[in-house]
């Protein structure tokens, strides 16, 4: 059931970004909001396996490397999402890449990186409990 609401809760705040956010209305603006989705997941990773942590039975030496772990793709997440929104810009009004296939590649590594961190607090942090 817990899936299900990080699915719900990461399309809610992409839908909140891509729309609330967008001030100016620039493509360039959306494709940032598309490649900030993993890191949000990552980071509602970690949210969850903090919060699914008070549902373990014990907090072990292994639950604690986990979190840290969580909180390190956190971080590698932020920094490839920053790194890919470089690689985007706005020329006259037409969006370009400065190299396509490096934005997605960086994009697609960045969603392993995510999905490894929901599974990893999914799994081991009680976040399935919570």
């Amino acid at each position: 059931m817990n899936l299900i609401y990080y699915v719900l809760g990461v399309g809610v705040i992409f839908i909140a970004k891509l729309l609330v956010n967008n001030k100016n209305d620039e493509p360039i603006e959306k494709w940032k909001r598309i490649f900030e989705i993993p890191a949000d997941l990552t980071m509602l990773a970690f949210m969850m396996g903090l919060a699914g942590t008070a549902s373990l039975a014990a907090y072990t030496r292994e639950s604690q490397a986990i979190t840290i772990l969580i909180v390190g793709l956190s971080v590698v997440s932020i920094a490839i999402y920053k790194e890919n929104c470089t690689k985007v810009t706005s020329r006259g009004g037409v969006t370009q890449f400065i190299s396509v296939r490096g934005a997605i590649g960086l994009f697609m590594l960045n969603v392993a990186l995510s999905l490894i961190a929901v599974i990893l607090s999914y799994s081991f942090l009680g976040a399935n409990e919570s």
